[in-house]
């Protein structure tokens, strides 16, 4: 999504928008450019929220380009507040996409809290990949489905707690209880890929792997 408006004001070069200082001008009750440009953004949110909400009704394929822009601070070397923008933009906006289903699972639409979303590692083929979901799926619950997984694990920022790498996958082996050709399949997943991981977390490793 692409936000724009003819009232932003931009800077000296014309390439971004002030984003960085006073929102009102110094001895005048009025708006400055800054001031203007972050009013427009906070306006912004519930033009977001309505587009959102819509999606999810009518489930259109992709929810999860929603994200784009709200994983990382954007890195703007001049002109910019990178605190106001997250305080004021970006958690708004993450708000907004928690509260409606744009995750598709093998059991419908859900919302992103419901589901546990796997990180793959970079570089990872999509047979580690597969694996690694049916891993996640199997000590966790609800996962998005294979391929939008792998969306979502590129996309989804960092603060959820519904995040799930592989130390966290490890120590999911050890407190719970699966049947033992899972966890005898997912040590030989850990030992062909993540061998260095099996000295720092003590696991039990059946004799026969």
């Amino acid at each position: 999504i692409t936000l724009n408006s003819d009232d932003f004001e931009p800077n000296t070069e014309r390439q971004g928008i002030l984003l960085d200082g006073y929102d009102k001008k110094q001895d005048k009750d009025c708006l400055s450019d800054v001031g203007i440009n972050r009013l427009i953004l906070k306006r912004s949110i519930p033009l977001f929220e309505s587009i959102v909400k819509h999606c999810s009704e009518k489930q259109y394929k992709s929810l999860h380009i929603l994200t784009r822009g709200l994983k990382e601070i954007p890195k703007v070397a001049r002109d910019f507040d990178p605190n106001w923008y997250k305080k004021n933009v970006m958690i708004p906006y993450r708000s907004v996409l928690l509260k409606y289903s744009i995750v598709y699972t093998d059991v419908g639409i859900k919302t992103i809290d419901e589901v546990f979303i796997p990180i793959y590692p970079f570089g990872k083929s999509i047979e580690y990949k597969k694996e690694y979901h049916f891993f996640t799926q199997a000590f966790f619950g609800i996962v998005p489905r294979f391929e939008e997984s792998i969306e979502w694990s590129n996309r989804i920022w960092n603060e959820l707690p519904n995040l799930v790498n592989v130390t966290r996958l490890l120590n999911a082996f050890r407190e719970k209880e699966r049947s033992n050709e899972i966890k005898n399949s997912f040590i030989k997943f850990v030992w062909n890929n993540h061998r260095d991981l099996l000295y720092k977390i003590p696991v039990l490793i059946n004799q026969n792997n």
